[in-house]
């Protein structure tokens, strides 16, 4: 594993262990859950609209990965890279 993956593993072995969890944090993170996949189109959505089912599978995959992406790169490890990207 390079560095960058060791400190997110790390990050997230911590985050699992922890036994206590901030209810403000979770409210947050749920809001902008759901304001994210509102933004995205669904897999029926995009069928509808004429795509073909495994590249609308394809396309709602991606948009995930995107939105995990986006939250990810806050975290200290990679925040460089998120300000890099923002810029």
């Amino acid at each position: 594993m390079g560095k960058i993956a060791i400190k997110l593993k790390k990050i997230f072995d911590q985050a699992v262990k922890t036994k206590v969890i901030s209810f403000a944090a979770m409210a947050e993170a749920k809001c902008i859950a759901e304001e994210n996949i509102k933004t995205m189109p669904s897999v029926e959505e995009l069928v509808d609209k004429g795509r073909d089912p495994i590249h609308a599978i394809y396309t709602n995959t991606l948009n995930l990965i995107s939105i995990f992406q986006e939250q990810v790169t806050t975290l200290p490890p990679l925040h460089q890279i998120y300000d890099f990207m923002a810029e």
